[in-house]
């Protein structure tokens, strides 16, 4: 049986995806894991098959439920399936099973930044907050994510510059 998990990790190693979801869907029958359901939905996402994807990650999680790992890539697959509030349900769920798993503390700041979900209050502020607990996790962090917080900063804290005795006086520089 372990033949069919292997070749299907080599085609989708390879970016095969059809081939993949195939020989790790027949491992999944013959050996119901959390690996082979992980596996098999990783495949399926990748094969544009969202809502198998979904399915098969809910039964990773019925064999391993404290795996932040499967919390994380269930919110990817919701995220795809433009469902940010179960997207965000699930990043949290895996933050809940492992506070350090800077993957999914990212991919919370990106939902809360970039898709400012309803029902959420202030949802750049969360996300501010949200992208400096990564870089905390990840002191080198990505050069991007640096600037994102320094822009959502300025955004959100912005600086008054007190000019004294300003007048409006005409230059003759353009």
């Amino acid at each position: 049986h372990v033949l069919y998990f292997n070749m299907g990790r080599l085609y989708l190693d390879a970016g095969q995806a059809p081939s993949a979801r195939q020989h790790l869907s027949t491992y999944a029958q013959l050996e119901s894991t959390h690996a082979a359901h992980y596996w098999l939905a990783e495949a399926c996402r990748r094969d544009g098959r969202l809502d198998e994807a979904e399915l098969e990650l809910g039964h990773a999680l019925a064999h391993q439920p404290d795996s932040a790992r499967t919390h994380n890539r269930l919110g990817v697959v919701q995220l795809e399936r433009k469902q940010p509030m179960k997207a965000l349900d699930s990043f949290r769920g895996a933050l809940q099973k492992q506070p350090n798993y800077s993957a999914a503390q990212l991919n919370l700041a990106i939902v809360l930044h970039r898709h400012s979900p309803p029902n959420v209050s202030k949802p750049r502020v969360q996300a501010l907050a949200a992208y400096r607990k990564y870089l905390e996790m990840n002191p080198k962090g990505l050069q991007a994510v640096k600037r994102i917080v320094a822009d959502l900063d300025r955004e959100l804290n912005p600086v008054v510059v007190a000019v004294g005795n300003a007048k409006n006086t005409p230059t003759n520089t353009v």
